[in-house]
């Protein structure tokens, strides 16, 4: 797996790929983001070009993510660039079960890492527990759960780098 970095990024194969989880949870009556979150000028919008990643296979797309470098939304408290956050990472539903995820955790870290930080943080759902797991499983701490803004029951976890 080889993942691309900036100016690299391709803002339509990362919606492609995040569309295709939108669909798929929608089908399920599970939605996780909307459309326009995940459209190109939603993505645009909410992350810069240098936070944005995508994960290659044999020169196919299969997964992406987004590396913040702050994310004062969901950590107010952190600001003291010790971490880096990882939004919306996204793997194509033909690859699900081939630890593709833990894969780009794997690469996350690493990055993070070499970036000088000490944390990779994340936050998801807390009605969600096969998603939890999964972090959980790759080793990342339970920190909290509960209301964050406008959303009703979040889940944070890190890990250190």
């Amino acid at each position: 797996m080889e993942i691309t970095v900036a100016p690299a990024f391709d803002w339509g194969t990362a919606s492609e790929i995040l569309m295709d989880i939108v669909k798929w949870f929608n089908n399920k009556g599970e939605p996780v983001w909307t459309e326009e979150e995940v459209s190109v000028e939603g993505l645009k919008s909410s992350y810069k070009i240098e936070e944005s990643f995508i994960a290659y296979h044999k020169s196919s797309p299969i997964a992406c993510m987004f590396l913040l470098e702050s994310d004062p939304y969901f950590w107010p408290e952190i600001q003291d660039n010790s971490s880096l956050f990882l939004h919306k990472l996204a793997v194509l539903r033909k690859f699900k079960g081939r630890g593709v995820s833990h894969q780009m955790f794997r690469w996350a870290a690493a990055y993070a890492k070499r970036q000088g930080k000490s944390w990779l943080r994340l936050d998801c759902d807390g009605g969600r527990p096969k998603l939890r797991q999964v972090y959980e499983s790759f080793g990342f701490g339970f920190v909290g759960r509960g209301p964050v803004g406008e959303f009703e029951d979040v889940a944070r976890y890190e890990m250190r780098v």
